[in-house]
């Protein structure tokens, strides 16, 4: 972990750049081409692979229609959906286990048996005359094959794209709405086709989706190594970011495919448009999320994916909520091409989010297939609940349903990023102070550092919108206001200050693109030994001094620590003694916050924990 060190005065300005090489045990944060042949041809495989996977699970609709007026017209609009509903579920939950296996193994050992097993239920989709059958080769089949395909697809991208993720993944998602606009209407000729009938129509679909899944198998590969360990990764859920937005996704997935399923029966029914028309609906909506996955992802690099993702679950909410007033067709068409644009970006954003959230790139695959598997409950019960309600209460309460659920997960993934402060004294013990009280927002996964310049507390942030800079806050227990800003830093950036023996100067460490949580503290002694308190392997808090005698060095404390969890230090005295005390998070202590004690030579545990949570 290479870090910079240098001296800011009070002023914000920066005296001197001295550069310091503190060789922690943490490994590189590995490089990332940002483009190229390679990494271009890699976006453009992952392309074809979802616009097979989840282009072809998007035109169910037509299937639903089909089924209902043909083999299946003695089972009601619940039942048809269970078997999109399956597919869905499974394809989601078996990312559970093919993203994991991607981390671990690559790509080819899960697209080619995935791409081949699809392939092989589209067949025998063909050939199913019963309720149980489609069930079996469409739902189940179809739904575990896809599962193989999906997940390492969009996983290998984050393994070329770190900056343009979001365009990247949004470029390969729009694959899926490509296929969604080609589909169905492929399917609904095919199907309704006296020299195809349902049979040969579906096969003939089967032998497009062979040649373009063998062009993805061919063009998709994974770039680093593979990590080792075990094949999934509870702590991911240990971090609230990540578990809000699974929580958050798992919501608007509930109700946002309720109008891929029944649009085109709605059209019919309700807005008693033609045949042909009304089943055109569904490619509208396709052919809308196309531009849908491809702007907000190119947005969303630049003004944030989480904000981006807020952004378009408020537009799904409204767009669900206004169905229920649609009584034209001309109407519906327009509806159709918004909703299309604004659902296409959470397909697209909600991955290259979930993504930006594991520590590493070899453990983007194993984050996404963990939510995806949460996710699939939604995806299973969202639409058989829409179809109920269809039946007892009509579109309209499908509708309330499907936007509601957008609605509360607006609410459930904002937050109110704003620094806190605790502070200390012998009189009062722990309480809240002044900084807790002037909202100064920041981004999640930011860092703070705290020094005293004589006589005055100064604080350096990290903050994001709108943009990431470094700042720099003067006060006193009764205000802070902003000094000046320092300057722009990366994204995951994570420092650490300290007052020095200048005169109202700090010394500032920092790990640029470090990753979210990264441990990194420091503190210094009167005789200007420098000690530096980071994240080492297994979760470990370990130490780095630095002396004029002897260089940098490994200091003697070492302690496990939790998943993401920050380390704070002080030196607790004066003169040239030492009374160092070193605050994190240990298994053993949380909610709270461990306290090491550095006094006469040995480290000894404080109070556990402190402050109270």
């Amino acid at each position: 972990m290479a870090t910079q060190a240098y001296l800011s005065s009070s002023n914000g300005a920066v005296a001197d750049e001295p550069k310091s090489e503190v060789n922690a045990s943490a490994a590189a944060k590995p490089s990332f081409p940002e483009g190229g042949v390679r990494a271009w041809s890699v976006v453009f495989g992952a392309s074809i692979a979802l616009g097979c996977a989840f282009g072809y699970l998007s035109a169910f609709g037509i299937y639903e229609t089909y089924y209902s007026e043909h083999q299946l017209a003695e089972k009601t609009a619940s039942e048809i959906a269970w078997i999109g509903s399956t597919q869905i579920f499974l394809q989601f939950a078996t990312s559970l286990v093919s993203g994991s296996l991607f981390d671990l193994y690559g790509a080819k050992i899960l697209l080619i048996p995935g791409s081949l097993s699809f392939v092989f239920s589209i067949m025998m989709t063909s050939l199913c005359k019963q309720y149980y059958q489609v069930i079996l080769a469409q739902g189940i089949l179809g739904g575990l094959s896809t599962g193989f395909i999906f997940t390492p697809s969009l996983a290998a991208i984050g393994h070329y794209f770190q900056k343009k993720r979001g365009l990247a993944m949004g470029i390969c998602a729009a694959g899926s709405s490509l296929g969604g606009l080609l589909f169905p209407i492929a399917l609904k000729h095919a199907l309704y086709s006296q020299r195809l009938g349902f049979g040969w129509g579906v096969r003939v679909v089967g032998f497009v989706v062979l040649g373009l899944l063998a062009i993805a198998c061919a063009l998709v590969r994974e770039r680093l190594p593979p990590r080792k360990g075990q094949l999934f990764l509870p702590r991911a859920f240990l971090q609230p970011s990540y578990s809000f937005l699974v929580a958050s996704v798992f919501l608007s997935f509930w109700g946002m495919w309720v109008p891929y399923f029944f649009i085109v029966s709605f059209a019919i029914q309700k807005i008693h448009m033609g045949g042909d028309l009304a089943f055109y609906t569904l490619s509208i909506v396709n052919a809308g999320s196309l531009l849908g996955r491809i702007i907000p992802g190119f947005l969303a690099d630049r003004f944030g994916r989480l904000n981006m993702l807020v952004c378009v679950y408020a537009a799904n909410s409204i767009m669900l909520l206004t169905w229920i007033r649609i009584t034209t067709a001309a109407g519906l068409i327009a509806w159709a091409a918004v909703f299309g644009f604004v659902s296409g970006a959470v397909i697209s954003l909600y991955p290259v989010s979930i993504a930006q959230l594991a520590p590493r790139p070899q453990e983007i695959g194993t984050y996404m297939g963990q939510a995806s598997a949460i996710v699939s409950v939604a995806g299973l019960t969202g639409t058989p609940i829409a179809g109920a309600l269809i039946r007892s209460y009509g579109y309209e309460a499908a509708a309330l349903f499907a936007g509601l659920s957008m609605v509360i997960r607006v609410y459930s993934i904002s937050n109110n990023n704003t620094l806190q402060e605790a502070a200390h004294d012998a009189t009062s013990g722990w309480y809240t102070s002044a900084l807790s009280n002037n909202n100064f927002q920041v981004a999640a996964n930011s860092t703070v550092g705290a020094a005293y310049l004589a006589g005055t507390q100064a604080l350096r942030a990290m903050q994001e919108y709108p943009q990431w800079r470094r700042s720099l806050y003067l006060g006193n227990l009764k205000e802070w206001q902003t000094l000046s800003n320092l300057g722009a830093a990366l994204p995951g950036t994570a420092i650490a200050i300290r007052s020095f023996s200048q005169p109202n100067q700090v010394i500032s460490f920092s790990v640029p693109n470090a990753s979210p949580g990264t441990a990194l503290a420091v503190t210094t002694t009167e005789d200007d030994s420098i000690h530096v308190y980071y994240g080492g392997s297994s979760n470990s808090i370990v130490e780095k001094v630095h002396d004029a005698n002897s260089g940098w060095y490994d200091g003697a404390f070492s302690q496990s620590g939790m998943p993401g969890s920050q380390v704070a230090a002080i030196n607790w005295g004066s003169g040239s003694g030492l009374n160092i005390r070193v605050y994190f998070q240990q298994p053993q202590s949380v909610p709270g916050v461990s306290e090491y004690q550095y006094v006469n030579g040995n480290w000894m545990a404080g109070q556990i924990p402190i402050p109270p949570a």
